[in-house]
């Protein structure tokens, strides 16, 4: 698995997402967990059948 996203988190800053193939794309958001939601969007229009967020995204489902 291609490990493209990266979710930068801080609690005073919030989440930075980044991608390692697209140097022009990132997102901010204010907790981890929507910072992933952002990478995942991003993979589902720019990189089909990578997972690596959705994989992360899993582990949030239980929490608000």
């Amino acid at each position: 698995m291609t490990r493209r996203l990266r979710v930068d988190f801080s609690p005073a800053s919030g989440a930075v997402v980044t991608c390692t193939d697209c140097p022009h794309w990132f997102a901010f958001r204010f907790t981890r967990k929507d910072g992933w939601a952002a990478g995942r969007d991003h993979e589902r229009r720019a990189h089909p059948g990578s997972t690596q967020a959705t994989t992360a995204l899993a582990h949030f489902r239980d929490t608000p």
